[in-house]
């Protein structure tokens, strides 16, 4: 399985939009995740 890159904290992406690192997933549910 291919790793993700990290997205940079500062992109203007929404926490609705795809996320950037090319998962399909929403930001929300992909790198945004708060821990």
């Amino acid at each position: 399985e291919a790793k993700k890159k990290p997205v940079v904290k500062g992109d203007q992406v929404g926490r609705n939009d795809l996320c950037k690192c090319g998962s399909g997933k929403k930001y929300k549910n992909c790198c945004g995740i708060v821990q």
